[in-house]
């Protein structure tokens, strides 16, 4: 597959603005690395209070129980030993996710008398005090092609833990002005991902830069399964699996412009929430997207709760 247009490589963009302007970003930037760290301390979704993560379809539900059992989100067709529990199933119709209100499983689950509530994919279903034993707790789920996720959260110590993360300083020349080649006819990429499953992306475009007389390559993606509103740019560099982590980096373009422009900004470059558990199912960048430099922007790799 080739793209609709010729390559051209261009040169990086300094960033030769106003100090001004290089200030606000900074400050900006800044703003926005603080509000992550926040969240991971305080969010009832931070990585660090998740606590399992399962997947269902139209023949397997799950059953969540809120408290009072370490297995808190488990796979099963029928109750779970508990005094009470949630009951989540897929509706591969609608492709919604059903759950049920908290049942008490004292005798049989009856249907006819539940009354589900529906959630699209990425809906938070929270909840806390008398019905789940006074703890705080959260439910997530992503609605596939074939099934749905459902990931569960409680807080944990690791949030108490928790003093920030890493990052290179703010570095505005590595705020890059790529060529975009947009394909006529994206084709579908399936990427592997860190539970061992597949997530499906479209190619949308070939973006090229140099960096110190490199040229560089990046294939831009965006979801298989909705719209092309936001841009995904999975990649490695020579940084990674030593300063920043070995799964690779992530960076959005959103909205994504009708250009043959785009500008890649590598101090937003984040971490895939599997660098910090193992309830997240986060695709592997594929082979094309590995640089031949060291990006020495973003986020560096997270060194635990000692950090």
């Amino acid at each position: 597959m080739k793209p609709v247009t010729a390559l051209f490589i261009l040169p990086v963009l300094l960033f030769l603005n106003t100090g001004c302007t290089t200030d606000s970003y900074v400050r900006q930037l800044m703003q926005e690395r603080q509000e992550t760290e926040d969240a991971f301390r305080d969010s009832r979704t931070s990585p660090f209070a998740a606590v399992s993560q399962v997947t269902i379809n139209d023949t397997l539900e799950a059953w969540f129980v809120p408290s009072g059992d370490p297995v808190r989100l488990r796979l099963a067709n029928r109750p779970p030993d508990a005094d009470s529990a949630m009951r989540i199933c897929w509706d591969s119709k609608t492709g919604m996710v059903l759950v049920s209100p908290l049942i008490a499983l004292s005798g049989n689950v009856d249907d006819g008398r539940t009354k589900w509530k529906e959630y699209i994919s990425g809906s938070m279903l929270l909840g806390g005090g008398s019905d789940a034993g006074g703890e705080s707790w959260a439910l997530q789920f992503f609605s596939g092609r074939t099934g749905a996720r459902v990931r569960a959260f409680i807080p944990s110590l690791s949030q108490e833990r928790f003093k920030g993360l890493d990052y290179y300083p703010p570095d505005p020349s590595w705020r890059i002005e790529c060529r975009a080649s947009w394909f006529e006819k994206p084709d579908t990429i399936s990427l592997p991902t860190t539970t061992g499953s597949q997530k499906f992306y479209l190619k949308a475009a070939l973006l090229t830069f140099e960096r110190n007389g490199v040229t560089c390559h990046l294939t831009l993606l965006t979801p298989a399964e909705s719209g092309t509103e936001e841009g995904f740019i999975p990649f490695q560099d020579l940084t990674s699996g030593i300063e920043t982590y070995s799964g690779g980096r992530y960076v959005d373009i959103y909205p994504l412009p009708e250009s043959d422009r785009i500008t890649v900004d590598f101090n937003r470059a984040y971490n895939p929430y599997c660098a910090y558990s193992p309830w997240y199912n986060c695709p592997i960048p594929p082979v094309e997207n590995t640089l031949p430099i060291e990006v020495t922007a973003g986020e560096k790799a997270y060194h635990g709760g000692d950090h």
